[in-house]
């Protein structure tokens, strides 16, 4: 390619802005959109391309066509500010190429050389924005397959985007296998044992490699360094890595246990989603009005969330600035949610929570709640209706960690408002958390909670405390049925006998 041709009367090439394994990226000025987009284009000047027999060099060929043609397609069924949203696709000069968001930033890799080792905040920050956009891909059914420090990039505005899915897979069962027996694909030091193994992919995959980010953005190393190729590897096989906090002893507890258990050697040890992870992160995050890191970081990944009000009211999604001139354009820029639509959803979920599923309207109100909050604002009665309805269905399908997490996120939206039926509904949510708790085996939490609300119900007046105490009593039963039933009385025994 070279400077100044135009692809498919639209794209005009202005400078390359680098060249990988199988692809080359352009900067390009989209004469429709009237913006620069980054427009990639497949390498066919590969060198092992050039040798072995013709019939090699075909099959070579057809294989980086067709991961390049499914990279377009698992793109345009992402979408989310994290992840370059596909513009178009199509051929120029008898190759294919993708145009997409054009993102401006730094790797990772290199934000990383120059100011490691990262405060606990700007760690968080950069962790969670990957995770949420990991998240986005699995709930999908795509597996990134790559995640490492070269495919971040980290904007000026702080703002974190995870690029290049060129070996990204489909989660679906039966999914085309588009690489050769023996070929292992990923990147050193961020492979998984099961990709090593050469054995089946799942989004824990991805969860294990971002797990090993992670404790390079806590501990300023990777889990595992040092050693040829082979010995790397079988680190990642065999070896039990050191907690971040033996490099950092500042480093809190809960995260150096999320840390080590995302590299857990099994998958079904490591945390069940990228959405968990985004949940146990979140206390963590910088808050709006917090001072920024000392030393400064330029790029400052906590910007979005110290500076945004809108950013940190959707925490663990931060937005990238759109002129607004592409807010038309964008659904997902705009934050355009329909009302309708999020009502129906709330009627067919609550359907689904009566036959004891969590089905696909529950799937889609889960996805849609993060948009509606920050469209309507935290306290609007329909997004409280459809937060309700979500974690509550959640929970009665045994979803336990993703309904806690949505509680979590009710309580925190309430916490500030003294009105008493917000402190009502904060103390049905830890109602809500207390019976997912006790249901997975930690009744001693459940039964602290359950002592928490009935406080509340006390503080209340009669008429807002009503539902409070009914919540109680249907969740002193769960806890009674695990074994605890002296102590529920007790706590119990505490409300009015008439309200009771």
């Amino acid at each position: 390619m070279d400077v100044g041709e135009i692809v498919d009367s639209r794209y005009h090439l202005r400078e390359r802005l680098g060249r990988g394994g199988m692809a080359e990226v352009w900067r390009a000025y989209d004469s429709v959109r009237g913006h620069d987009v980054a427009v990639k284009f497949l390498r066919v000047d590969l060198e092992y391309l050039e040798g072995g027999d013709a019939e090699e060099r075909l099959r070579h060929r057809d294989e980086l066509r067709r991961r390049f043609d499914r990279e377009g397609g698992l793109l345009g069924t992402l979408h989310h500010s994290g992840i370059p949203e596909l513009h178009g696709r199509g051929s120029h000069r008898g190759e294919p190429y993708l145009a997409m968001r054009l993102v401006e930033g730094c790797q990772l890799r290199t934000f990383l050389d120059r100011h490691r080792p990262l405060c606990l905040p700007a760690a968080v920050a950069v962790a969670t924005q990957i995770a949420d956009a990991l998240s986005c891909a699995h709930t999908a059914e795509v597996a990134h397959r790559d995640l490492n420090p070269r495919n971040v990039l980290v904007q000026p505005d702080g703002a974190v985007v995870l690029i290049d899915f060129g070996i990204a897979r489909p989660l679906q069962e039966g999914a085309t296998v588009l690489t050769a027996d023996g070929v292992t694909l990923g990147s050193r030091g961020y492979m998984s044992p099961e990709q090593i193994r050469q054995e089946r992919i799942t989004a824990r995959t991805d969860l294990y490699s971002f797990g090993c980010v992670f404790y390079e953005l806590l501990a300023g190393r990777p889990p595992f360094v040092g050693g040829d190729e082979r010995g790397v590897a079988g680190q990642h096989l065999n070896q039990i890595p050191r907690p971040p906090s033996h490099h950092d002893p500042t480093i809190p507890e809960p995260i150096d246990r999320l840390a080590l258990r995302l590299l857990e050697k099994k998958p079904s040890n490591r945390p069940r989603d990228a959405s968990t992870v985004v949940g146990e992160l979140r206390p963590y995050l910088p808050r709006v009005g917090d001072p920024a890191p000392e030393p400064r970081l330029d790029p400052d990944p906590t910007r979005p969330f110290r500076e945004q009000a809108t950013q940190t009211e959707n925490v663990g999604r931060p937005r990238t600035r759109i002129a607004p001139a592409q807010r038309a354009r964008s659904r997902r820029a705009g934050a355009y949610v329909s009302r309708a639509e999020a009502e129906l959803l709330v009627e067919q979920a609550a359907a689904e929570s009566e036959a004891g599923e969590a089905g696909p309207a529950l799937q889609r109100l889960e996805n849609l709640l993060p948009d509606a909050r920050r469209a309507w604002g935290r306290l609007d009665p329909q997004y409280q209706a459809a937060l309700t309805a979500c974690a509550d269905g959640l929970r009665i399908a045994g979803e336990n960690d993703r309904a806690c997490t949505l509680y979590g996120q009710w309580i925190e939206n309430l916490s500030t408002s003294s009105a008493e039926r917000n402190q009502a509904a904060i103390a049905i949510a830890r109602l809500g958390i207390a019976e997912c708790r006790a249901h997975a085996g930690a009744c001693a939490e459940g039964l602290a909670l359950l002592h928490m609300a009935v406080d509340m119900a006390l503080d209340l007046p009669a008429s807002a405390a009503l539902s409070v105490v009914r919540r109680c009593h249907e969740v002193g039963l769960v806890l009674m049925e695990f074994g605890y039933p002296d102590d529920v009385e007790a706590i119990l025994a505490r409300l009015p006998s008439e309200e009771a």
